[in-house]
């Protein structure tokens, strides 16, 4: 099966905030106009105010993956340190993390 991904440049998405939730969404609609398997959010960063712990978060990209029937994949980078959220579009959760050497 070929995939076909849709990859966002540098977007910062940031957790907990409804703006950014607006552009995955956003992000998610114009994959699917595109008729993406997989949207990609390369480059994401670990901050105070941004967590991929947020319940709510995950909860809403779960619905939009398993919506739009696309897996929507997060790279984040924090120092040492790469963490990969993976929502696929059947709602099953994966993160990942790995230490990066310097």
């Amino acid at each position: 099966m070929a995939f076909k991904i849709a990859l966002v440049q540098d977007t910062p998405i940031v957790a907990n905030n409804d703006t950014d939730l607006s552009l995955v969404f956003d992000s998610l609609e114009m994959a699917r106009e595109q008729n993406a398997n997989v949207i990609f959010f390369p480059n994401q960063s670990l901050t105070s105010d941004s967590t991929i712990e947020s319940d709510e978060f995950i909860t809403s990209i779960q619905a939009m993956a398993v919506f739009y029937n696309i897996d929507v994949v997060f790279n984040y980078q924090k120092q040492q340190e790469k963490l990969t959220l993976s929502i696929k579009k059947d709602g099953e959760i994966t993160i990942t993390n790995e230490k990066v050497p310097a």
